[in-house]
């Protein structure tokens, strides 16, 4: 099987390389990719011999190079022909890609004409809607009591508490490691 998903990668990379236009993949590749991966984890964890833990694990690095080109390769594909992509052609990952890239060029779109009809109230209500968005985060360390964004008082917290905050005080959190996002509430 090995030999068989290495094959269909490169095969696939080599002929999404040679054209510009989104060409069709099975349906369930993606998938396929991650259980054969997730046999060749249980399998490596099997094996005493360290070499063939080794090779294992360049196999699963060499399958993730192939999968990742793959990927950002369609992925840019369908950036530069939003709309004009044949949606069939699409697995269920990129499709769940797809929607989010989708909604940044809505949404950059809207700011834009916004700006260009010089409608201020709508970037107003944007950023009334980011600044009642909130994160769950689960706390890396020990942090103090804040204030948040929305001036309400959080904490103190402990390592492994979770807690829902304001978004932007999240984000600080997140970048300086002190948390880690769990999911975004609106």
């Amino acid at each position: 099987m090995a030999e068989s998903i290495l094959n269909e990668l490169y095969k696939l990379l080599d002929e999404e390389l040679k054209t510009e236009r989104l060409m069709k993949i099975r349906r369930d590749l993606y998938k396929d990719v991650a259980a054969y991966i997730k046999k060749i984890k249980v399998d490596a964890e099997r094996e005493d011999r360290d070499v063939i833990s080794r090779l294992m694990a360049k196999e699963r690095e060499l399958i993730m190079d192939l999968v990742e080109r793959l990927l950002e390769l369609r992925i840019s594909k369908i950036t530069r022909s939003i709309g004009e992509v044949e949606y069939s052609y699409l697995t269920p990952e990129e499709k769940y890609i797809s929607e989010s890239i989708n909604l940044s060029l809505k949404r950059y779109d809207k700011i834009k004409r916004a700006i260009w009809n010089g409608q201020p109230s709508i970037l107003e209500s944007i950023m009334e809607k980011m600044a009642s968005k909130y994160t769950v985060v689960r706390f890396l360390q020990p942090s103090p009591p804040m204030v948040g964004t929305d001036l309400a008082k959080y904490g103190p917290f402990q390592k492994e508490d979770v807690a829902v905050l304001p978004s932007d005080n999240a984000w600080f959190l997140i970048k300086r490691g002190l948390a880690v996002e769990l999911w975004d509430i609106e």
